[in-house]
């Protein structure tokens, strides 16, 4: 039987699922954070959790960029005359486009 604290996990989880899905990246961040610390989902996923972060990223919210820096610490970024950041996270394709959304 799931704790009080375990059901609200659980539920939250659920919410920032469907949020998620509609590409709202804080529910993508907070999604995130759950799998990287185990909460409301069956087990940790380290990969899930940076691949949400990403999206999160991309998405425009910057404690998710700022997140991913801390996760990946070869991480390097640059800026182009758009605006738009390209970080360097792997040397099969060194650089990702993270086009900088407004959050409203």
């Amino acid at each position: 039987m799931l704790s009080g604290f375990d059901q609200n996990y659980k539920k939250a989880v659920e919410s920032w699922r469907k949020a998620s899905s509609k590409g709202n990246p804080i529910a993508e961040f907070n999604l995130a954070g759950c799998y990287q610390q185990g909460l409301g989902v069956i087990e940790k996923d380290a990969n899930r959790a940076t691949d949400l972060y990403s999206r999160s990223a991309t998405g425009g919210y910057e404690p998710a960029q700022d997140r991913l820096e801390e996760l990946i610490p070869d991480v390097t970024s640059a800026a182009d005359s758009d605006n738009n950041v390209y970080r360097h996270t792997s040397p099969v394709s060194p650089f990702k486009k993270f086009e900088t959304k407004t959050m409203k």
